[in-house]
């Protein structure tokens, strides 16, 4: 598998060991990694090594997932993105040439976007699809100078989402069935028009409340017209980030199938609605509303989606 992919076999071998280790330990952290100092300096040698490229580990992860994966099984593709800040030791990085800024425009750092893998019937995690690594220059132009609205998808760093989707299907061409899973960042009309094919479905949390066809209003509207199709308990893990305790959480759940307006053209759709009833006091109460496309016609199905979706912590632990 990694013969074509690094330079030699020595340096094959050390990422192998690396990978593995990552998965043993649950950790990033290099010292926490290594048994003795001097498997400590051999892994940062291998870090600070010219001839280890992003591209390769990339690479070596892309045919490590697909050696894996199962001829007709049904996986579930996890994106999200995160933004590396290494602004604490700017004055410690002399080669920033790979670095810009992030989010804030000012701290030192990176944009990471990764595609988890994991196993719909097991839980079994693969590893990645597919991995996107980019910088922001300093001064570059912010959304109004670029005129962002009009820009097409392909110049925008939203593409990402589509990129990664069509790559992951390919790493993970022998499956019988693909669900991409996104938050609301990944709520782009170009992602549900471009990715979804007879193998391939969608999975996003719903940002904007979007037009339904033929004047009928918005989907907000729908769906508080629409009666409660029944409750389950979800667990909910706890997160100190956000302030959420852990808990047993009781949702009312709503269903049905959609004609959204995206780009100007209609497209078939199925949306669900996880509501929690009675959150604890101080507790924002869960609400997730979801686009799918795949067929919502019973509770059971219904509650299998929000299963799926609240999977999504497996790819937010990757980036604690």
């Amino acid at each position: 598998m990694a013969d074509a992919i690094f330079s030699n076999i020595r340096i094959e071998r050390r990422v192998k060991q690396v990978v593995e280790k990552i998965i043993e330990k649950q950790s990033v952290v290099i010292h926490q990694l290594s048994a003795s100092e001097a498997e400590q300096r051999s892994y940062y040698r291998l870090l600070h090594n010219p001839r280890l490229q992003t591209s390769q580990i990339i690479s070596y992860l892309q045919a490590d997932c697909a050696r894996q994966v199962e001829v007709g099984a049904h996986y579930l593709v996890f994106q999200d993105t995160t933004q590396p800040n290494f602004e604490r030791n700017r004055r410690n990085i002399s080669d920033q040439q790979q670095l810009g800024v992030i989010g804030d425009k000012q701290s030192l750092g990176f944009f990471l976007h990764p595609s988890l893998v994991v196993q719909a019937d097991t839980g079994r995690c693969l590893g990645y699809s597919h991995v996107q690594v980019w910088s922001r220059e300093a001064m570059a132009l912010d959304r109004k100078q670029r005129q962002y609205q009009k820009q097409p998808i392909e110049e925008k760093e939203s593409y990402r989402w589509i990129q990664a989707a069509q790559a992951s299907k390919q790493v993970l061409a022998k499956a019988s069935a693909l669900t991409i899973i996104c938050d609301r960042e990944g709520d782009i009309s170009e992602l549900f028009l471009q990715v979804p094919d007879n193998q391939t479905h969608l999975l996003v949390r719903s940002n904007a409340d979007r037009l339904l066809v033929n004047g009928a209003g918005k989907l907000s509207t729908l769906l508080t017209s629409l009666p409660e199709g029944g409750r389950y308990q979800l667990q909910l893990a706890g997160e100190t980030r956000r302030g959420r305790v852990a808990r047993q959480a009781v949702v009312a759940l709503r269903w049905a199938k959609v004609g959204l307006v995206m780009k100007g053209v209609g497209k078939a759709l199925y949306v669900v609605e996880a509501k929690e009833i009675d959150a604890p006091a101080g507790q924002a109460p869960i609400y997730w509303r979801l686009l799918t496309t795949h067929v919502v016609q019973t509770q059971q199905q219904a509650h299998q989606l929000i299963y799926w979706y609240s999977l999504r912590w497996n790819i937010e632990q990757v980036f604690r």
